[in-house]
């Protein structure tokens, strides 16, 4: 993880009078985006199943919180994801080997059916930092710094009436910045992925 404060020397000098509270939290919105539009940043972690346990929630690190459940596999099946639990009804789900999933809330994932055996599960989840965050995926700062600093010098050279107020500036960083989600999103096909979350099941009565 890395602090906001590394990517301020890149800010700074194009946003002279920037109050630093504004500096990071641009920059956290930044981050913030980046993920939410790119998936950019995921993790994949392994548990066993639990027989007659259906629901596991991924824990992150504490600065950073689920975006989507990209891919479940149960052993070495992958399984088909439903977008709720009432699109079950014609998914031809039957047996007691999982072979769908979806999400009952966000980093939340219940199988279906309900396993009665255990078996390695394999999740991949996207995140993002929190609103509240003090720091950033390592990935972040290592292949993303100059579209995180674009985003921020976006929302900071669009407040009107400030020193650093600059609409031609905002502008071009607007298109460094959406010029970077795309390569972002061609990347995250791919999957550079890290291994930085934990899963743990949750009981339901």
């Amino acid at each position: 993880m890395q602090g906001l404060d590394v990517f301020l020397t890149r800010l700074i000098p194009y946003a002279q009078g920037c109050p630093e509270p504004l500096a990071r939290q641009t920059l956290l919105d930044s981050a913030i985006e980046l993920c939410e539009k790119t998936s950019i940043v995921a993790s994949t972690t392994s548990i066993m199943s639990a027989p007659g346990v259906g629901t596991y929630y991924v824990e992150l690190p504490v600065d950073q919180i689920p975006v989507n459940t990209q891919q479940v596999w149960y052993g070495d099946r992958r399984l088909t994801p439903l977008t709720n639990e009432g699109s079950l009804t014609g998914a031809g789900v039957v047996g007691t080997t999982p072979t769908h999933f979806y999400e009952s809330a966000t980093g939340e994932v219940t199988l279906v059916p309900t396993p009665t055996d255990s078996d390695v599960i394999t999740f991949r989840v996207s995140s993002k930092p929190k609103r509240t965050a003090t720091s950033v995926d390592d990935v972040l700062y290592e292949n993303w710094v100059d579209a995180i600093v674009a985003g921020a010098l976006k929302r900071i050279q669009s407040v009107p009436d400030t020193p650093y107020f600059s609409s031609s500036g905002a502008a071009w960083n607007g298109l460094v910045f959406h010029e970077a989600v795309s390569h972002a999103r061609s990347e995250a096909l791919h999957g550079r992925v890290s291994s930085n979350a934990s899963v743990r099941a949750r009981r339901f009565a």
